[in-house]
């Protein structure tokens, strides 16, 4: 019954969402396999940076969260970015973090950041990091996430 940790980067190439796309996209994931036969636990912490590419007069909207299902978000955790319209082509580089508190099992279970086009111009990740911090007990009261 001790902590662990398990953590994911991301540095490659930006990923793209075009103005077309509302696929929810898995950007990163990681297991964590706690100990023994107890629950405890995961506390999961998504970061990441996006630029939206508005074209003029368009807003842009995008969904960020972490879960323990892929291609779905939970119903917390999640983190709606925008950009407002402007007369001309809109870019800029913005940083993000989602965070969630699962409850888990005995054996490993998969997290999951994700991210969606939701209207407007698209948008591309540059980096992206997942960090998943397993507890195995509560000193207070925990209100965890639920699942999809």
């Amino acid at each position: 019954d001790e902590p662990g940790v398990a953590s994911n980067i991301y540095t490659g190439s930006p990923i793209a969402f075009s103005s077309a796309d509302t696929t929810v996209t898995t950007i990163l994931s990681r297991s964590i396999d706690p100990p023994g036969s107890d629950s405890g636990y995961v506390m999961v912490v998504g970061t990441l940076q996006f630029m939206f590419q508005n074209p003029p007069e368009v807003a842009a909207y995008a969904l960020f969260g972490v879960s323990m299902t892929a291609g779905q978000f939970s119903s917390y955790g999640t983190y709606e970015a925008n950009a407002p319209a402007a007369e001309s082509v809109n870019s800029y580089w913005e940083t993000v973090t989602v965070q969630g508190v699962f409850r888990v099992g005995p054996n490993a279970d998969t997290f999951y950041l994700l991210a969606k086009r939701l209207s407007g111009g698209g948008f591309e990740i540059g980096r992206a990091a997942l960090t998943l911090i397993y507890l195995p007990t509560a000193y207070g009261t925990v209100t965890e996430f639920p699942e999809p």
